[in-house]
C-alpha cells in the first residue's frame, strides 16, 4: 500500500481506479444501560462535528465485557453519569 499525505497526492489516485483509504478523527458517544437481567444494552452513537453518520445497538452480558470490547480505560476521565 502506497501512503499518501495530500488531498493533491491521492486525487490523481482515485482517477486512476485506486482504492484510497484514510483515518477520519470521528466522535464516538457509548451510552450504557442496565437491564435488570445483569446484561447491558450499549449504544454507540458516531459523529464528525455537527454531522450523525450512524448508530450501533449491542447487549452485553455485563460492563466488563463492554469495557473490554471497546478498549475502555475504567481510570480514564471520560464517565458521565445522565440522571
Amino acid at each position: 500500500m502506497k501512503q499518501v499525505y495530500s488531498y493533491q497526492e491521492m486525487v490523481p489516485l482515485v482517477e486512476q481506479g485506486q482504492t484510497v483509504v484514510f483515518t477520519a478523527h470521528l466522535r464516538a458517544r457509548v451510552k450504557i444501560v442496565p437491564f435488570l437481567n445483569g446484561h447491558v444494552a450499549v449504544t454507540i452513537t458516531l459523529s464528525r462535528g455537527d454531522t450523525h453518520l450512524g448508530t450501533v445497538e449491542q447487549e452485553y452480558a455485563s460492563i466488563e465485557d463492554v469495557l473490554d470490547a471497546y478498549d475502555i480505560d475504567v481510570h480514564a476521565p471520560q464517565w458521565e453519569v445522565i440522571v
